[in-house]
């Protein structure tokens, strides 16, 4: 059953009419029905807590989360004084024929109590398909308006795209030093590393590229699968394209990795990612005078990938939505739409396993040549003195002045 008119503090949160919002369920169905043209998103909703509700210890408080008529729900009630938590989850997928007009249907929430509503909140979907997974929103009285307390919650809503599918074209095997194959023709096969751990929906598990003698698959060859950007793009348990070498009888003799992460347009531009990754393994089996190390580099593997059916939003990694607007986070990868409150495009999130150590130091003295050169008069040197007197370095870290610099 859909929550009350847009007449609430629901409609005005979120600016819906009341024909986007007072949606019958099974109406809902039927509008969002599967057809050409449709969007799905992946919902879990977890992690509801009230606080600052003037109640009394003994009070039983229950939610009513409604999204956008399409599915709602009701939590088991709940003692508590002024702040209450609710041991609810609920997963489901949310579909839609009107993926522009996701900032007029909402995700609402009322809090009950004593027989009556305590207060409601509201947040657009486009938000929260574009914007931070964690929300803290203001409950407001229906009828004066007035700030009655705050529901945290949070909702993950991951865009699918069935279909996703990564074409590579122009592959190119090269061992080091330009040396031949010792094994004669070389087979590739290509693999997902999502594809196999969900069970291969939606699209093969394996591609298995004819033997080259020259080391050259001009393509396309492509894979396709079900999963969103969250999942794909994620980190540190990267997703990957597998490219495993073999000889002519399909032994293997080393493999390569493809993070997407490195190689990805949000684009989809039709001219692909170019990449070259290092294949690692041992390819002079049987020529001890060739062999290398198992586990070596012992060539790079090269080529185009180019992505299709890509999903149009992907939740902000990190932050925090605050009365429909945001406040801090990243953007999942560069060239995604964020959240319309923000003026500025967000920082691009990156892995911390990826980021270099930064050192840190000062320069403290130059001799008189570099000075020259660089143009530092005497009065910036007496300034740059005086605020070394009041350096303190930590241990090792000396403050000295050598013979032969000023």
């Amino acid at each position: 059953a859909a929550l009350p008119p847009s007449t609430s503090a629901f409609g005005r949160a979120c600016g819906a009419t009341a024909m986007a919002y007072c949606v019958p369920l099974g109406a809902a169905r039927r509008l969002n029905g599967r057809g050409e043209g449709q969007h799905t998103f992946r919902i879990r909703l977890y992690g509801f807590e009230c606080d600052g509700m003037e109640m009394s210890g003994r009070s039983e408080l229950f939610l009513k989360v409604d999204f956008a008529g399409f599915k709602a729900f009701r939590t088991d009630p709940a003692r508590g004084g002024s702040e209450v938590r609710w041991h609810f989850e609920a997963g489901f997928q949310f579909s839609t024929d009107i993926l522009d007009k996701l900032d007029c249907q909402a995700l609402a929430v009322q809090c009950w109590g004593s027989g009556r509503l305590l207060g409601e909140a509201a947040v657009d979907l486009e938000t929260v398909a574009r914007g931070p997974c964690c929300f803290r929103l203001t409950l407001r009285d229906r009828e004066r308006g007035a700030a009655v307390g705050t529901v945290k919650f949070t909702c993950v809503m991951k865009m699918r795209s069935p279909e996703l599918t990564v074409t590579c074209r122009d592959l190119r095997l090269a061992l080091r030093g330009g040396t031949p194959f010792a094994f004669g023709a070389a087979r590739l096969q290509l693999s997902c590393s999502l594809a196999e751990a969900e069970g291969n929906q939606g699209g093969a598990t394996a591609l298995q590229l004819g033997a080259s003698e020259d080391g050259f698959w001009p393509g396309p060859c492509s894979l396709s699968f079900d999963t969103t950007l969250a999942d794909l793009l994620r980190a540190p348990s990267c997703e990957v394209l597998r490219f495993v070498v073999m000889d002519e009888l399909g032994v293997s003799q080393g493999e390569a990795y493809l993070e997407f992460r490195s190689a990805f347009d949000a684009s989809g531009s039709a001219n692909g990612v170019p990449f070259c990754v290092p294949v690692i393994g041992d390819f002079s089996v049987g020529h001890q005078d060739q062999r290398q190390d198992p586990g070596s580099t012992v060539g790079e593997l090269e080529g185009t990938l180019r992505y299709q059916n890509l999903p149009v939003y992907a939740q902000m990694v990190g932050g925090l939505c605050v009365d429909g607007q945001v406040e801090g986070g990243f953007v999942l990868i560069e060239g995604l739409p964020y959240p319309r409150c923000l003026e500025e495009p967000p920082l691009v999130w990156s892995d911390p396993a990826d980021q270099q150590h930064q050192y840190f130091g000062f320069l403290l003295c130059l001799n008189s040549q570099v000075l020259e050169e660089a143009e530092i008069r005497d009065e910036d040197l007496k300034q740059c003195s005086e605020a070394l007197e009041h350096v303190d370095p930590p241990r090792p870290w000396q403050v000295r002045q050598e013979r032969g610099f000023r």
